[in-house]
């Protein structure tokens, strides 16, 4: 009887013998699936840590070219406050990134005018997976913030 465990008529074995062909092909119909879902996993948390970075950065961007000195000038030019945060984007991991800012003049003059930051990060730039399969992603991340520029008392 050799390696078989005792059974009626020797059933048990041919089955486990049987039950390893199976095992293949029931691996080989999931495993697209389920790498498929892990990857895209990935990607979704990729996507979105690197929109909550874009959105802290202009944040930070909007702060700064808010700012302004004593005299009621800006405490750092508009693209000195580019140029920075470009730099701790691309020191984060974040290549490409387009930041811009604007200043919005405020209807009501007692509120002052705004500083308006965006920036904007292609996809292609922060993706892990580059493959059009997994692209299902928005073409472009931005992020938006606008604050009401300090003014001296």
């Amino acid at each position: 009887m050799g390696k078989c465990p005792m059974s009626s008529r020797g059933i048990r074995c041919r089955a486990s013998k049987n039950r390893v062909g199976a095992a293949v092909v029931e691996f080989a119909v999931i495993a697209p699936i389920f790498f498929t879902m892990v990857f895209g996993i990935i990607e979704f948390g990729r996507i979105i840590l690197v929109q909550q970075l874009i959105t802290n950065a202009s944040r930070e961007a909007a702060r700064d070219a808010s700012l302004t000195d004593s005299a009621g000038a800006p405490a750092t030019p508009d693209a000195t406050v580019i140029s920075t945060t470009e730099s701790r984007l691309q020191g984060q991991g974040i290549p490409g990134a387009t930041v811009t800012i604007n200043t919005v003049a405020s209807a009501d003059p007692t509120l002052g005018n705004r500083k308006e930051v965006s920036v904007v990060v292609p996809t292609s730039q922060v993706s892990w997976l580059n493959i059009p399969y997994f692209n299902f992603t928005p073409p472009q991340l931005q992020a938006t913030t606008s604050m009401r520029v300090a003014t001296p008392q």
